[in-house]
């Protein structure tokens, strides 16, 4: 038992050895990671944003640093740990694709490309730009499942039961649709869809559509349209002309003024109207009307000329 263990010894120290010899200047022995692997915590202290400075598009990036380490680049009076030139992503397109701009001074996490030596970031705490490009279809949302518990019959987590509830925006390169429900019924979802030729919002019998020719609120079939020529109220193929409040207050006035002034031919002579009294009431009646916007004539709703 003891020459086996001494000779399972001695393959360990040969296999060290010749790791260490495979090794060679690929180690850190620092660290005792491989050089150009590890990952560094830092925080971004440029964005470089100049279209004709040959950094654009990246970012530098100071690691944390010791004490010791913080002093020394005091003493020297160099940088230590600064790393320019950080990419956003291992593929380094801005144009296109997924592209995260960390905002200045947040914290990120660094690699390096061990082919390339290209450092880039891979983590962030804070973004300042966050771009998602795709050429067919983008899905972002939510969507809620009951909770999973420790027991032998709860199910997997991706054959969780879904609720209901759910949000989500779906993006193609001819539609944008954003869908929020708290249920299975069309009473629980409320729809938003923008396409190039319109936009429509609807939650169960309420809808607005807006288009190159009307703007539409529908509620069930009562509607209100604004076109071209004009506004319509309750429905788009209404025929009736809409009245001018104070315009008809006005006729109104001077209408009962005629008639009170009116006089009947008689053999004591011509006479005013029997119910002189009521015209004069209804003049002052609807006069008030038109000094407080009461009666008739609606506060809240106004018709233009």
């Amino acid at each position: 038992m003891k020459h086996i263990t001494n000779d399972l010894s001695a393959n360990e120290t040969i296999y060290e050895a010749i790791r260490q010899i495979a090794f060679h200047k690929l180690v850190n022995p620092r660290t005792n990671v491989m050089k150009n692997t590890s990952k560094i915590s830092g925080y971004v202290v440029k964005v470089h944003t100049d279209a004709d400075d040959a950094l654009c598009g990246t970012v530098d990036v100071q690691e944390y640093l010791s004490s010791l380490s913080e002093q020394q680049s005091l003493e020297n009076g160099l940088p230590v740990g600064l790393h320019e030139g950080v990419y956003l992503s291992a593929i380094q397109n801005n144009e296109n694709g997924m592209v995260i701009i960390p905002y200045l001074y947040s914290d990120v996490v660094i690699t390096t490309d061990p082919a390339t030596l290209r450092e880039y970031v891979i983590q962030y705490s804070h973004a300042d730009t966050v771009q998602i490009d795709a050429h067919n279809k983008v899905v972002i949302g939510v969507t809620e499942t009951k909770e999973w518990e420790d027991s032998e019959d709860s199910p997997d987590i991706d054959e969780l039961e879904k609720t209901g509830g759910h949000a989500h925006t779906t993006y193609t390169p001819v539609s944008i649709l954003s869908e929020v429900a708290k249920g299975d019924n069309e009473s629980d979802k409320s729809i938003f869809q923008v396409t190039a030729d319109n936009i429509v919002s609807q939650h169960d019998k309420s809808q607005i559509l807006l288009d190159a020719k009307q703007i539409l609120a529908k509620y069930n079939a009562k509607e209100i349209v604004i076109k071209e020529d004009g506004v319509y109220l309750g429905s788009g193929s209404a025929k009736e002309p809409g009245v001018l409040g104070n315009q008809l207050a006005t006729l109104l006035v001077d209408w009962l003024g005629t008639l009170s002034q009116m006089m009947t031919p008689t053999m004591m002579g011509p006479q005013p109207p029997a119910n002189l009294a009521k015209f004069v009431s209804l003049q002052a009646k609807v006069n008030s009307y038109k000094a407080s916007i009461s009666g008739f004539l609606s506060k809240t709703v106004k018709v233009a000329e």
